[in-house]
């Protein structure tokens, strides 16, 4: 399995990168305090996640919100995508 951290939490990093690692069988558990640190990590991805939803909800939602004038405001000029 791979995980992608994140580059702003550098404590999390150095956490995640300085624990010792080891092989496991397909039948082996992992850790407790692995597994729950990563049950918290995918509970905080979701919780951010629906906060996202919740955002976009409220912007879609402002008086004249036009998805098209965003995407012009953000996207550099002369690229066909935002960068």
């Amino acid at each position: 399995m791979c995980v992608v951290l994140p580059c702003r939490n550098t404590l999390l990093r150095s956490r995640t990168t300085q624990r010792p690692s080891q092989r496991l069988q397909a039948n082996q558990c992992l850790e407790p305090t692995v597994e729950k640190d990563i049950a918290l990590l995918i509970a905080m991805e979701v919780d951010f996640l629906l906060r996202l939803e919740e955002l976009k909800k409220d912007l879609h939602s402002l008086p004249g919100f036009n998805i098209c004038h965003l995407y012009k405001a953000i996207a550099q000029p002369n690229n066909q995508g935002i960068d």
